[in-house]
């Protein structure tokens, strides 16, 4: 994907580009290829069928939850209403009790609807700024996995992880930062459908779950969260009654 910009508004008239590439006009507005190869004014007919454009309205799409370190960037489809959600977690602190041995962290509001996942992958780094062999000690087993329920126990089951499943590091030295875990849920196109309507009590909520399964830690103990969660889904409209 190359992007590009032009000095007047609107989609290309001319060049040649390939599926994927942007061209951000001076609205600022950004065209994305959809039909690759020469541009060419006698193809359109009225209508550029090369580029789309789409501006999400809010009701499109989710909020991300106020948390220092946590971002989000929003890349939507008019003609088929996916959305994909990029939240990019910059050493997001998650404190997780020596009493329970997991914490659930709310991080996402979906829009009310039907909500259909098509997806989801995910890289992470965890690290430790405590001393670990005070929180964490070698051999510790730390689960990471994201969800539409908080976490509720040390096994992260069912629709604690749902969205991602569970992505497992064993601490194996004294030091503060951990491996990097990756993990992807490819889910058949809409195989996992979510109810989040105003009748079923409202919006779905995505949650990144932590967990200590063998209960090995020795106490509360701050996690850092880097790295980035990447979730493809529809929504399909919303009912109350």
């Amino acid at each position: 994907m190359t992007v590009y910009s032009k000095v007047t508004p609107g989609a290309p008239i001319s060049g040649f580009y390939t599926v994927g590439d942007v061209v951000v006009d001076s609205n600022s507005i950004a065209w994305t290829c959809v039909i690759g190869g020469p541009v060419r004014t006698d193809d359109f007919g009225g209508v550029n069928p090369h580029f789309v454009s789409y501006m999400p309205d809010a009701s499109d799409i989710g909020t991300l939850k106020t948390i220092s370190g946590m971002s989000v960037f929003e890349e939507g489809q008019q003609m088929v209403q996916v959305q994909h959600s990029i939240i990019t977690f910059t050493d997001v602190s998650i404190t997780m009790s020596h009493a329970n041995h997991y914490v659930g962290t709310e991080i996402y509001d979906m829009p009310l609807g039907v909500i259909g996942i098509m997806g989801a992958s995910a890289t992470f780094k965890l690290k430790c700024p405590e001393t670990r062999a005070g929180h964490l000690p070698n051999g510790t087993v730390v689960d990471v996995a994201v969800g539409t329920a908080t976490a509720s126990n040390v096994s992260l089951t069912s629709t604690m992880v749902n969205i991602l499943p569970k992505l497992s590091h064993t601490t194996t030295s004294d030091t503060t930062s951990y491996s990097t875990l990756t993990g992807t849920f490819l889910a058949s196109l809409l195989a996992t459908k979510l109810d989040g309507t105003t009748k079923n009590s409202g919006p779905v909520k995505l949650y990144l779950n932590l967990a200590c399964p063998n209960s090995d830690d020795v106490a509360d103990s701050i996690v850092l969260v880097s790295g980035t969660l990447r979730v493809m889904w529809i929504e399909h409209g919303d009912f109350a009654a």
